[in-house]
């Protein structure tokens, strides 16, 4: 999946995501359903008022997994950065 641009990544997000949020809505109207340990289903939980909808619960979720890619690339360059300065002493 290539994402070119804010608006796709919002409309493939949300293509993605739909349908899994509203089987997980409907789910948790049984009352024997098991709710699943994670962020999705603490997110849905956790919304409220206009945050219920769809379209914000996809908008939350693609801010975290942008940070996340972010943070998790810093940290592989200030390992690198820093192995190859470490390496100057070596020689």
């Amino acid at each position: 999946m290539l994402f070119v641009g804010i608006r796709n990544g919002k409309k493939v997000t949300r293509q993605f995501l739909t349908p899994i949020i509203e089987e997980r809505r409907r789910l948790m109207e049984d009352p024997d359903y098991k709710r699943p340990v994670d962020f999705l289903q603490w997110l849905i939980e956790a919304a409220q008022g206009d945050e219920q909808k769809t379209g914000h619960l996809c908008a939350r979720i693609q801010v975290l997994n942008f940070a996340s890619i972010h943070t998790t690339s810093i940290v592989l360059l200030s390992c690198v950065t820093a192995d190859l300065d470490f390496h100057k002493y070596l020689v």
